[in-house]
């Protein structure tokens, strides 16, 4: 009987929608299509403004991310990185209006691949709140938070 029952609530809490595994990028591909030289990024977002060095460096690079998309990323202390998103297709920009800051987290920063929509930021945003671990799926125009997790950390204070 309490083999049973261990298996009905097994059962049920799969059916309530508790994942299955982590978050990563493997679950959101995108086939790899773009070939040629990347578009000039515009100037229409303040971070495209401000940073078009930084903007012009990631171009020349070439895209890394969701195919034909590049991430330009630059720091903003120690800590803390910035980034906007570029469409290489026709020099859009679409920045992320935060900033990611660290301390002893592991992993820290952000993290994507080009042939995935995914993107992982794992810090606090502009300085504020608990760190944690973002999972945003891109849709061409825009970050969707799609998960949240505590961050976590170094054992650098432990004394072992």
């Amino acid at each position: 009987m309490l083999r049973w029952l261990s298996l009905a609530l097994i059962s049920c809490t799969s059916l309530v929608g508790f994942p299955q595994h982590a978050v990563g990028f493997q679950d959101y591909p995108v086939p790899l299509r773009f070939r040629g030289k990347p578009a000039p990024p515009l100037h229409n977002t303040p971070y495209s403004k401000l940073y078009r060095t930084m903007m012009r460096n990631a171009e020349d690079d070439g895209p890394n991310f969701a195919d034909h998309f590049t991430v330009a990323k630059w720091g903003c202390g120690a800590g803390c990185v910035l980034f906007s998103i570029v469409d290489a297709t026709d020099g859009r920009v679409y920045d992320f209006p935060y900033s990611v800051s660290w301390l002893d987290e592991n992993p820290y920063g952000i993290d994507f691949h080009r042939d995935s929509r995914a993107l992982r930021v794992v810090g606090m945003l502009n300085e504020q709140g608990t760190s944690a671990e973002r999972w945003y799926l891109w849709n061409g125009k825009d970050l969707k938070l799609i998960s949240t997790e505590p961050a976590h950390h170094s054992d650098q204070h432990n004394p072992d």
